[in-house]
């Protein structure tokens, strides 16, 4: 969410380094539980962003530290449907991402993203 209401640092800068200390020691306490990090395009579509969040440099490091990426259908409106969803994939690869996963059916299932 900071990454919606703060493109092109209008609000502070993502690069500070208390800023990154905290949304680093979240991840700390994020990752372990193996929880799913969703890639959010709506933010693209409502028009707030050019990229989808969280950040580059968030999303690396959750890919770094093996958290799990999903990229949920997060439209609101009908036309926003599926948005973005092969962009985000992209997304997730220039991150570093090899694989997401799917709620589809359950368990959580993991999917391997083409090369």
């Amino acid at each position: 969410m900071v990454t919606k209401f703060n493109a092109g640092g209008v609000l502070f800068d993502e690069q500070d380094p208390a800023y990154v200390a905290a949304w680093k020691a979240a991840l700390d306490k994020l990752i372990p539980t193996g929880k799913l990090f969703e890639i959010n395009t709506g933010v693209i579509f409502r028009g707030y962003h050019k990229e989808p969040y969280p950040a580059r440099p968030i999303l690396k490091e959750i890919v770094a530290r093996g958290g799990k990426i999903i990229i949920p259908n997060d439209c609101h409106r009908m036309e926003g449907m599926g948005y973005g969803f092969y962009d985000a994939i992209q997304y997730a690869k220039e991150c570093g991402a090899t694989e997401i996963y799917t709620l589809s059916g359950s368990p959580v299932k993991q999917v391997k993203i083409a090369i």
